[in-house]
């Protein structure tokens, strides 16, 4: 049974709170050191101590350190003296600025200059004149240049308009008895003769897209093609919808 109550005295020992400086210290053979609410005493083969909460409890004198306890509790009761604060010197500034020091210095070898002055500027009336006759010249010489380059963009417009439409007209007029005779052979306003001229359509698409290939012209190219395709368009409808296909035509008139 003595083993286990000073089992059970180790464990109340280990809940033990801090407490004020003044109180002893006993430290156990296993190194933990336990500080008691006044003196603690030796009796009877046991170290009789008062917890910090004020309850008397003992432990074995074969579980305490005596010779530690005792160092421990003088070292407590005579705590060393704290070592003042060192107090570090501050250091001097390396350099100080102050409104005198940011003021732009002078030199005493330059005079100041006289502050600017709003006098007028005085201009002979025959430079005057002949400065905007100068003037004057060159920019009448400059809208003159301007509207060549504009008659010269114009006319080199109309031109190149005039050969795409004379390329187009040119392809369309080596077609014009082929389509002629789509004319005058099929009844293309109605839907069986655009459902029987449907063969004949998709050949004159083909070549038209020929023709388009062969073209110099990148736009009378394109335009071409594009006419190419809607025919094809067109003679694909009158197989199988002949009444799509007058309507398709009636909103492409180039076909």
């Amino acid at each position: 049974m003595k083993p286990a109550r000073s089992a059970i005295a180790l464990l109340c020992l280990s809940l033990i709170a801090v407490v004020p400086a003044a109180a002893d210290v006993f430290v156990t053979r296993d190194g933990q050191r336990f500080e008691t609410q006044g003196p603690w005493e030796e009796k009877s083969g046991r170290l009789v101590f008062t917890s910090s909460k004020g309850v008397l409890s003992s432990i074995r004198l074969t579980e305490v350190d005596i010779d530690e306890s005792r160092k421990a509790t003088e070292a407590a009761a005579n705590p060393p003296a704290k070592a003042p604060p060192v107090v570090k010197e501050r250091a001097k500034p390396v350099l100080v600025l102050t409104d005198e020091s940011l003021r732009p210095r002078q030199d005493p070898m330059v005079q100041p200059s006289a502050p600017a002055t709003g006098a007028e500027i005085q201009v002979p009336q025959d430079e005057l004149e002949a400065a905007m006759t100068e003037l004057t010249g060159e920019l009448g010489k400059a809208m003159e240049e301007m509207g060549e380059v504009l008659v010269e963009g114009v006319t080199e417009g109309m031109e190149q308009m005039g050969d795409m439409l004379g390329g187009l007209m040119g392809a369309l007029a080596e077609m014009a008895p082929r389509l002629q005779r789509l004319e005058t052979e099929y009844d293309l306003d109605s839907a069986d003769g655009i459902r029987a001229a449907a063969p004949e359509l998709e050949a004159v698409a083909g070549e038209m897209r020929q023709k388009a290939s062969a073209a110099e012209d990148p736009s009378v190219a394109e335009m071409l093609r594009s006419m190419a395709d809607q025919m094809k368009e067109v003679a694909g409808l009158a197989r199988t919808d002949p009444e799509a296909a007058l309507a398709k035509r009636k909103d492409s008139p180039q076909i």
